[in-house]
């Protein structure tokens, strides 16, 4: 909370290449930064499986960048170093997508510290813009999902399988509803139940459909 609090009480007075004083150290933000420009989303819809495909555009080559699944919340967590939110509004602070697992994406511009971990070490300020991909249900594993980063953009790509079966290989999926039917029997027929009885199971799990998907990610005014 203190990084997010003084970076917005600096954001008016700052620029990229300002040295700042604070308290005995030195506050640097860096002047090479790139700017998130614009998200698009498709998808290809089969009778066996489904995909979705996110690519992130950026104006320049694309930032390092690393990801994290947090099972607890559902999220699936891109941050990348060096990188603003160009193009984007505070209205842009979250988008719904409702396609294949996921919900929303939520958009986060952050100044952290370099050197948060080296005690004694003067603070080297840099941004951070971290998406935050709300999924339910929610990956397993980073095999669940694959990400390309080539020149400008990277794009990020989910597969989204019809059957319960292959989803709950990639997904953590809640078990599927079943009914059961219990008969005890005796040994000549439904007299008592007392005695040597037969437990049977009447079951039944229909796999759910799948609805199609439909892209409904709007594109950025600016990218328009």
């Amino acid at each position: 909370m203190k990084i997010k609090l003084l970076y917005l009480s600096f954001a008016v007075i700052m620029s990229a290449s300002t040295v700042f004083p604070f308290k005995d150290s030195t506050v640097v933000v860096r002047e090479k930064n790139v700017n998130l420009l614009n998200i698009r989303s498709t998808s290809r819809v089969s009778d066996e499986d489904s995909t979705i495909f996110l690519y992130l555009n950026f104006d320049g080559k694309s930032p390092n960048f690393f990801y994290e699944i947090l099972h607890d919340q559902k999220n699936l967590v891109l941050s990348f170093t060096n990188t603003r939110l160009g193009g984007f509004s505070s209205e842009d602070s979250a988008k719904e997508i409702n396609l294949g697992p996921v919900r929303t994406i939520y958009f986060d511009e952050k100044v952290k510290d370099k050197n948060a971990e080296l005690p004694g070490m003067n603070p080297e300020w840099y941004y951070v813009t971290e998406l935050t991909l709300h999924c339910d249900p929610v990956p397993k594993t980073e095999n669940s999902f694959d990400i390309i980063s080539e020149n400008n953009i990277v794009s990020l790509t989910i597969p989204w399988p019809n059957r319960y079966k292959n989803r709950s290989k990639l997904y953590l999926l809640p078990p599927k509803k079943r009914t059961g039917l219990v008969a005890a029997l005796t040994g000549i027929g439904i007299a008592t139940l007392a005695g040597t009885g037969l437990l049977i199971w009447e079951l039944s799990g229909k796999e759910e459909e799948s609805e199609p998907l439909k892209p409904v990610l709007p594109e950025h005014p600016s990218m328009k």
